[in-house]
């Protein structure tokens, strides 16, 4: 996988730089494996003799969008909130101490009153995602961020909760390894075990996991973050590998600096980051350039769906788009989507 990788991500952004007419990009990849936390592949140059700088352990760039699952578990988790709740899409200004203002906008400018929770994640709108954001509290956000494996100091700024973070792409897929075992934090490891000449072990990693989470609220986490490769932002995943179900989040910082795409089926998550390094506009979001890189990748390798098993206390409702109303058959305009109950009635 590391070899293939190599030779696949140089000729992705290649091709990226001729489609797109752009030179000078560069990127990173990192690929984990489920089953035991260990470091599949490695990516951090797009020449692959390079002995320089190694961008998928030391290229801290904003994140972007991908912090937005840790935002949506959080709202999850609480009982007053599921993929059918509705939150406002409408503009808003901050102001901090020293007077300055921030208001935030959606990708296209636009903002339509109200959006269901199901609906802004996939769709990756910005103006939903702070409002509630702000309605759970920043601190709430980062004590997910914490479990989801953070390890660095957070700013407690609103611009957090559009991914005004600094991480390398090796740490982004340490974040998003827990999402993708569905609420199961494994210790992430290059090295598996050390044997001596003849073959004995001397020392292997231990396979061990921690829950950060409950699996009921991570599997309606996980099904929107399917949905984002049918449906969503990265749906021409979905429309590439129509056999194969994978979940992901594409990520785009301001001025279009970094384009992220971190996605998993059910055996790896792989995070994919392009950019430039002296932090120049790449002209690239989330699905036009890392998205398309980590299409190609799956070429040297044999996918496996996501299978998670539905559990017993949540059940697939009906929900109005328009409303969020919980509907008791598939009429009107709706969306299917898994809800804990008791959540509704």
């Amino acid at each position: 996988l590391q070899h293939n990788y190599q030779k696949l991500f140089a000729k992705s952004l290649a091709k990226l730089e001729t489609q797109h007419k752009l030179k000078g990009i560069n990127g990173a990849v990192v690929s984990l494996d489920l089953d035991n936390g260990a470091v599949a592949a490695l990516v951090g140059d797009k020449n692959s003799l390079s002995l320089g700088f190694n961008r998928a352990l030391d290229a801290k760039r904003n994140i972007g969008s991908l912090i937005k699952p840790a935002i949506y578990l959080t709202a999850l988790q609480s009982s007053a909130y599921h993929l059918g709740t509705v939150l406002p899409d409408t503009k808003l200004v901050m102001e901090n101490n020293k007077g300055n203002q921030w208001q935030p906008e959606n990708y296209d400018k636009t903002e339509s009153g109200q959006v269901l929770l199901f609906d802004a994640l996939t769709r990756s709108l910005n103006l939903p995602t702070v409002h509630l954001g702000m309605q759970l509290g920043l601190g709430e956000v980062i004590d997910t961020l914490r479990r989801l494996g953070l390890e660095d100091r957070v700013e407690k700024y609103p611009s957090l909760l559009l991914g005004a973070v600094s991480m390398s792409p090796l740490k982004v897929a340490e974040l998003f390894q827990p999402i993708a075992s569905y609420g199961r934090k494994k210790p992430v490891s290059a090295i598996l075990a050390i044997t001596d000449p003849m073959g004995i072990e001397l020392w292997q990693a231990q396979n061990t996991s921690r829950e950060i989470g409950d699996y009921k609220t991570s599997f309606e986490l996980g099904f929107a973050l399917q949905q984002v490769t049918r449906v969503g932002t990265a749906k021409r995943l979905g429309a590439y590998y129509p056999n194969v179900q994978y979940a992901g989040k594409t990520g785009t910082t301001d001025d279009l600096r970094d384009s992220w795409f971190a996605g998993f089926d059910q055996n790896k998550v792989t995070t994919v980051w392009v950019g430039k390094d002296d932090n120049s506009p790449v002209e690239l979001t989330g699905s036009q350039g890392a998205l398309s890189v980590f299409i190609e990748l799956q070429t040297a390798r044999k996918a496996e769906s996501i299978a998670k098993p539905q559990p017993n206390d949540v059940e697939m409702r009906f929900v109005d788009i328009n409303t969020g109303d919980v509907l008791s058959d598939d009429c009107g305009d709706y969306r299917q989507v898994p809800i804990v109950a008791g959540k509704v009635s």
